[in-house]
Parts: structure tokens; C-alpha cells; sequence
């Protein structure tokens, strides 16, 4: 066994162990089965153990690499002592350890741990074993969480299962395929109402499956898709990200246009600028104090934000923020067409966004890997090698 497979096999193992932690508490497994404190604190150990190793020991480390691993544990360390949050602390230690393993094999990781838990998940909560928690609203009306802490929680993991799928199937997808997806959505649509979710996930198997129609079959029609993927892919998080930004900060009830924006995206501008004018933002973040409807928990003081980039912008920072745009940006520059359908899941990734955090957490989103090229500097850090083009 060479040093870069073992070095393949320490990052699988320590982003399986964070990815399966993360994955229980994710879910109302976590009332029986702890997954903080002493198992928190094991998972870091472990995935910090391995990693270290594997830097160390497999990869090939040159000076640049030291000065930017050490910028990026200095930054998630401030943001965490900011923010109170140690996902950031986690993610920036896997990006770390993602040096040279295969893309692939990080999005197969994610998509059988991940759908293996929500689906004993799910059939654990119709069966009665976990709770399965019905939320009602007069805007959508009963909704299920099916094993998860809030139905939202679980269309996003489908949504997200959705993307490694077509990202693993894309060129050997079939009828077959576009029928069991379309399906499942549909059906997770009918007992969560996560609208943005169903949307989004009907125009991505509606784009997969027509890509293999006669029409886009013609080389100029390819061709003119192709660049128009690769051209929205590295504009799409600055352009959406500021778009969020000058919405939300300008939000007012009697502009009938932000008004309507805000009905759109079910209240999330207004939600978003109480956020910005309580707790403001700042270089590294700030510690604030969300009250979600999560773990059936309802209450008429209901406050969170959906809009991932306001999310990171008053909890995360400003630094992290311009980071994430910027190494998105420069991950699809670097992509150069090669791999259009990791452009195109990057723009339905970074629509998502305008409605949900979620693509920040590791958990739901492994396409976080592909900005490892950008932390270091490196042409495909992330291997894309055995990925069909």
C-alpha cells in the first residue's frame, strides 16, 4: 500500500467518524444516543490524529501550505472563540486532510454514511422507535420531520443526497433514475412542504435528464450550455451573496418590491435584516441566539436565518464570508469546463443558499471539498482524476 493510499484511508475514516457524529445529532436518534461532550471531544481527537498523520507522514508539504494551514486554523480558532461555533474549527481540519484524495471518494463517503442514516432514520420514526415531529403553519399546514430535528432538516438531507447522486450517475443516468428521484421528491415534498427544496430539485433532474435528449445533443448547443454553465458557476455566490446582502439591509415593509421579495422567500428578508440590526456583524462573527422550531419546539418567538449568506455574515463574519465567495469563485475558474456538471451543481448549490445555511455544514454539502484546490493553492488538490468529464 503506497503513502497516498494510506493517506486516502486516514481522511475517509476521519470524515466518516465526523460525518456519522454529525449525521446522529442530526436526528432524534440523538435523544438515546449522545452525541456531545466526551463523543464530541473523541471525533475531534481522532479526525485531528489521522489528519495530522496523514499530512505529515503521505502528503508532500511545502512552505506555502504550512503558512496557509496555519492562517486557516487561526482564522476558524477566532471565529469559533467569536461565534461559539466549532463546525468551522472541524470543516477547515477536514478541508486540511482533503489534499489529494479523490473527489469521488469523498462524495461516495458522504452520500452512502449520510443516506444510510436518514434512512434508518426514517424508518425508525414511522415505526414508532424515535420521534417523528409534526409541525403545523398556516402557511403550509402538517408537515413531518421523519426522524429528523425539523422537516426542513430532512428535505435539505434529500436535496443534498440528490446532488452526490447525479454528481456519482450523471453519465450513466437513465429513465429509470429520472423516475425513482423524481419520485422521491415529490413524495418528501408531500409530507415536509420544503417548497425551495422540491423546486430545486426538479430543475436538477429535469436538466439531467433532458441533457440527453436529441436537442442538446448538437455540439453548438453544448457548446453554448457549457459556457453558459462555466460563465453563471464563477459569478453565482459574489453576485447572490451581495444581492442578499443589499435585500436584506434594505428591507422595508412599505416597498411593495422588497415586500413581495420577502413573501417570496417566506419571510427570510425581514428575519434576516432583525438579524443584522441586532446582533450586527464583524470581522470574525458573533455569538447569536437563534429560536428555531427544531426538536418540536414552537413558540411565537421565532427567530432564524435562512439565507446562508446573512447566516455566515452576522454569525461567521465578514472574513469567512469573502473566503467562501472568493474560493468558490476560483474552484470553478480552475474546473475550466473539464467538469461542467460540478459547475452546475455549484450554481444550484449556491440558489439553495438564498433560502437555507446548509451549504456550509459538511454534513449536507461535500462539494465544500472542491475549495480545497483554492486553501492550497494547488492545481486539483482535490484529485478529479477518475471523475468522468
Amino acid at each position: 500500500m503506497t503513502k497516498k493510499e494510506i493517506g486516502n484511508y486516514l481522511f475517509i475514516m476521519s470524515f466518516g467518524i465526523c460525518l456519522f457524529r454529525l449525521a446522529i445529532a442530526n436526528t432524534t436518534f440523538s435523544s438515546y444516543i449522545p452525541t456531545s461532550g466526551i463523543f464530541l471531544f473523541l471525533s475531534f481527537l481522532i479526525s485531528i490524529i489521522f489528519i495530522t498523520i496523514k499530512i505529515l507522514v503521505c502528503d508532500r508539504i511545502y512552505l506555502k501550505h504550512v503558512f496557509v494551514y496555519m492562517s486557516l486554523i487561526a482564522i476558524s480558532i477566532l471565529i469559533y472563540r467569536h461565534s461559539g461555533y466549532s463546525d468551522i474549527v472541524f470543516l477547515s481540519i477536514l478541508l486540511m486532510g482533503a489534499n489529494g484524495v479523490d473527489l469521488r471518494t469523498i462524495i461516495k463517503t458522504h452520500f452512502y454514511i449520510y443516506l444510510l442514516v436518514m434512512a434508518m432514520a426514517l424508518v425508525c420514526s414511522l415505526l414508532g422507535i424515535i420521534d417523528n415531529y409534526i409541525v403545523y403553519s398556516s402557511l403550509h399546514g402538517i408537515r413531518y420531520s421523519l426522524g429528523n430535528t425539523y422537516p426542513t432538516d430532512f428535505s435539505a438531507g434529500i436535496f443534498y443526497l440528490l446532488v452526490d447522486y447525479i454528481f456519482l450517475k450523471y453519465k450513466k443516468w437513465r429513465v429509470k433514475d429520472f423516475i425513482i428521484t423524481i419520485t422521491i421528491t415529490v413524495v418528501v415534498f408531500y409530507y415536509t412542504k420544503a417548497s425551495m427544496d422540491f423546486y430545486l430539485s426538479i430543475i436538477l433532474i429535469t436538466a439531467i435528464q433532458m441533457k440527453n435528449s436529441v436537442l442538446f445533443s448538437k455540439h453548438k448547443i453544448k457548446i453554448l450550455l457549457k459556457n453558459m454553465i462555466y460563465f453563471l458557476s464563477i459569478i453565482a455566490y459574489p453576485v447572490l451573496c451581495i444581492f442578499s446582502i443589499v435585500c436584506t439591509m434594505n428591507f422595508k415593509q412599505s416597498n411593495t418590491i422588497y415586500t413581495y421579495i420577502n413573501y417570496l422567500f417566506d419571510n427570510r428578508l425581514a428575519y434576516g435584516k432583525l438579524a443584522i440590526e441586532k446582533y450586527g456583524f464583524s470581522l470574525f462573527g458573533n455569538s447569536v441566539q437563534f429560536y428555531g422550531n427544531g426538536w418540536n419546539t414552537q413558540s411565537d418567538s421565532y427567530f432564524y436565518v435562512d439565507n446562508g449568506f446573512i447566516y455566515i455574515l452576522t454569525v461567521y463574519g465578514i472574513v469567512l464570508l469573502t473566503l467562501i465567495c472568493i474560493s468558490f469563485t476560483i474552484a470553478s475558474i480552475k474546473l475550466r469546463k473539464k467538469y461542467i456538471i460540478i459547475n452546475f451543481l455549484l450554481i444550484i448549490i449556491a440558489l439553495s443558499t438564498l433560502g437555507e445555511p446548509r451549504f456550509i455544514n459538511y454534513l449536507y454539502n461535500p462539494l465544500l471539498f472542491v475549495i480545497s484546490d483554492f486553501i492550497l493553492f494547488g492545481k486539483n488538490s482535490v484529485s478529479l482524476k477518475s471523475h468522468d468529464k
